[in-house]
C-alpha cells in the first residue's frame, strides 16, 4: 500500500494577496521544491492564480487603465 502523502499544507503561510510578484513567484518556486503534501496542488494553483493576476493587473496598468478584458 503506497504511503501517503503528509498533510503540511496547513503549516504553510502564503504570502498575503496584495504582495508583490516577486513575492509569490518565490513562494511558488519554493512550493513546488517541497516533497509532496496532500494540499500541494492546490497551494500551486492557488499561487499561479495569483500570479497570473496580478500579470494581468500590471500589463493594465501599463495601458493606463484599471483591468484589462
Amino acid at each position: 500500500m503506497p504511503d501517503k502523502p503528509p498533510l503540511l499544507g496547513g503549516f504553510i503561510s502564503e504570502p498575503g494577496m496584495f504582495d508583490d510578484i516577486e513575492t509569490w513567484e518565490r513562494f511558488l518556486v519554493e512550493v513546488e521544491a517541497m516533497p509532496d503534501f496532500l494540499l500541494k496542488d492546490g497551494v500551486i494553483a492557488n499561487a499561479k492564480w495569483v500570479i497570473a493576476l496580478n500579470r494581468r493587473e500590471l500589463r493594465a496598468r501599463c495601458h493606463g487603465v484599471r483591468w484589462l478584458h
